[in-house]
């Protein structure tokens, strides 16, 4: 169960990343995405404050990524 958790935890953090990716690909979907990612990320720290690292992670990966 532990394992399984662990999967859709990832699985779900995944996915979010996708469609911030997919929105900062476009200049208006880039300001949406920093929004977003704000309330996200205020969300995340409220609950989850060990993943908030893994987070900011893939969001400064995307926007690096978005960026070059």
């Amino acid at each position: 169960m532990k394992v399984y958790n662990k999967i859709t935890t990832f699985l779900r953090w995944f996915i979010l990343a996708f469609i911030i990716y997919q929105a900062a690909t476009s200049t208006a979907g880039m300001w949406i995405t920093l929004i977003i990612g704000f309330f996200i990320i205020r969300f995340v720290i409220r609950m989850f404050i060990p993943t908030i690292y893994l987070f900011v992670f893939i969001f400064m990966v995307l926007l690096l990524l978005h960026i070059f």
